[in-house]
C-alpha cells in the first residue's frame, strides 16, 4: 500500500491518497514498515494541501514513535542549551573531516532523519524556532552516530544559521562546504 500511496500522490489524487494511508496505519505494523506512509502523510499535507501545520505534527507525531520529542514551547533558553550542546560536540573536530566522517547506520535513526529533513523544509517558512532545533538535532547526530544522505541538509541549514543568526560567516561557509561534499559522496 505504501508504493500506491506514493503512486496516487504522484498524480495528486488525494483521496486515493488517504485510503491508502489508512490501511497502512490501521494495520498493526512495526513503524519503519509505516516510515514511508508517514513521509507521504507528511508531502500529502504540505504539498497538495497547503497544510504546514498538520504536515509538521504528522512529523512530529511519527518522530515521538522513534523516541524523538521536541518541546511543544520553544524557548530561547531551550535554543541556547542545544547550539551550546551542538557546539560542543563540534568542539576539536575538523569540520572539513565531516565529509569523511563514518556512515549512520542505525535504521530507525535514518527514518528519524529523513523525516526530520523533511520537518526543515516545511519549517523553515513556517515554524523557525521548530527548524533551529531540528537542524541541530540532526547535526548533533551526524556527529555521534555517523553522516548519512541526509547530513548534506543538516550542515547546509546549520551553515545558514550560523551565517545569519550566529554572526559566524566563516564557520558557516565550512558547513556548506561540507554539506556540498557530502553531495558528492
Amino acid at each position: 500500500f505504501s508504493t500506491l500511496a506514493k503512486a496516487e500522490y504522484c498524480n495528486g489524487n488525494l483521496k486515493e491518497v488517504e485510503k491508502c494511508l489508512d490501511e497502512i496505519f490501521d494495520q498493526n505494523l512495526p513503524f519503519k514498515e509505516k516510515a514511508d506512509a508517514y513521509i507521504v502523510k507528511i508531502n500529502s499535507f504540505f504539498f497538495l494541501k497547503g497544510e504546514h501545520f498538520n504536515a509538521i505534527d504528522v512529523g512530529l507525531e511519527a518522530l515521538s514513535q522513534l523516541g524523538v520529542k521536541f518541546p511543544k514551547k520553544i524557548s530561547k533558553l531551550v535554543h541556547a542549551r542545544e547550539i551550546v550542546k551542538t557546539k560542543y560536540m563540534l568542539k576539536g573536530l575538523c569540520i572539513m573531516s565531516l565529509s569523511d566522517h563514518f556512515t549512520m547506520v542505525d535504521e530507525n535513526r535514518l527514518i528519524a532523519m529523513n523525516i526530520m529533513e523533511k520537518l526543515q523544509a516545511i519549517t523553515y517558512a513556517s515554524n523557525q524556532a521548530l527548524f533551529v532545533l531540528i537542524t541541530l538535532k540532526m547535526v548533533q547526530w551526524s556527529v555521534s552516530y555517523g553522516v548519512s544522505k541526509y547530513s548534506s541538509m543538516a550542515f547546509a541549514c546549520y551553515g545558514i544559521l550560523l551565517c545569519s543568526g550566529m554572526g559566524d560567516v566563516a564557520e558557516g561557509i565550512k558547513f556548506g562546504k561540507v554539506s556540498m561534499s557530502l553531495l558528492e559522496r
